[in-house]
């Protein structure tokens, strides 16, 4: 059976609004790693200027009252647990979320502050960690309301952008397939050929981010054209009538692209809809 099919529905599982492609400088395990210490020391360093009427007040928030000085006992222990938990088959994604959950309610009470109270000074560079912490996982800082958290780490990386790869050949087989069929023919066109040739782009453009992934270094530009690449042939999918065994291999590679875009950090602001 034949039918014709949308590009969200091809790329279903990739958020998608009208935005450029952009992938993040990404930050592998490591600079987490780095970055989560960086967040326990800005946090001493915020901690420790603060002064002791402050220190003593009490925290409001939907959850509840709390004297700040507990509070930050409890913060400090959210980020050694984040931290002791990081590893690299475990991003500590729920680890974050609870997190960025206390450091956004902190949030709230720094912003109900007198302006350039003292700590104030202090509190920039552990909000500007904490922001890209966020980032890293896919979320914002402060974080909504039931606010979620993914990375995707190294290792993980690594094997979705392998399978990118090696989900492209069969792949590319039923979609010249569906290019040649009779269905096809009147929408094809020169079309077919430019889609035909963005398949192999895209290989090539997957082969590079391993060759990258492969030699240590982060493959952003690499992953960035892959991404881009994926998407034009995402549009070019909802020209034609594709079968069921297209779409069964295109939901494989779809779903590995998924992943590349989640370890580069780009949301769906920088995923386009045609």
């Amino acid at each position: 059976m034949w039918y014709r099919t949308s590009i969200v529905t091809a790329f279903a599982g990739l958020l998608l609004v009208a935005a450029p492609v952009r992938a993040a400088d990404r930050l592998n395990d490591e600079d987490v790693q780095k970055l989560l210490q960086s967040i326990e020391q800005n946090r001493s360093k915020f901690e420790g200027a603060l002064d002791g009427e402050l220190k003593n007040t009490t925290l409001r928030g939907p959850r509840g009252e709390v004297k700040t000085n507990a509070f930050f006992d409890d913060l400090q222990d959210q980020i050694t647990r984040a931290r002791e938990r990081f590893a690299s088959d475990y991003s500590s994604s729920s680890e974050v979320v609870t997190l960025l959950d206390y450091t956004s309610r902190l949030d709230t009470w720094v912003n109900g502050q007198a302006t350039s109270f003292k700590g104030s000074a202090e509190y920039v560079p552990f909000a500007a960690d904490l922001r890209r912490l966020a980032s890293a996982y896919n979320t914002t800082f402060p974080q909504p309301a039931n606010g979620t958290a993914r990375r995707i780490n190294d290792k993980e990386l690594v094997t979705a952008a392998a399978n990118v790869e090696r989900y492209i050949d069969p792949f590319k087989k039923e979609f010249d397939a569906t290019l040649a069929s009779p269905n096809n023919q009147q929408a094809v066109g020169t079309s077919g050929q430019v889609a035909a040739g963005r398949v192999d782009t895209l290989k090539t453009n997957a082969h590079a981010l391993n060759e990258r992934l492969e030699d240590e270094q982060k493959g952003v530009a690499e992953a960035q054209a892959l991404i881009a690449q994926a998407l034009s042939l995402a549009k070019d999918l909802s020209r034609y009538s594709l079968t069921p065994s297209m779409t069964s291999a295109w939901q494989p590679l779809r779903a590995e692209l998924g992943k590349v875009t989640e370890g580069y950090e780009m949301s769906s602001a920088d995923l386009v809809a045609p």
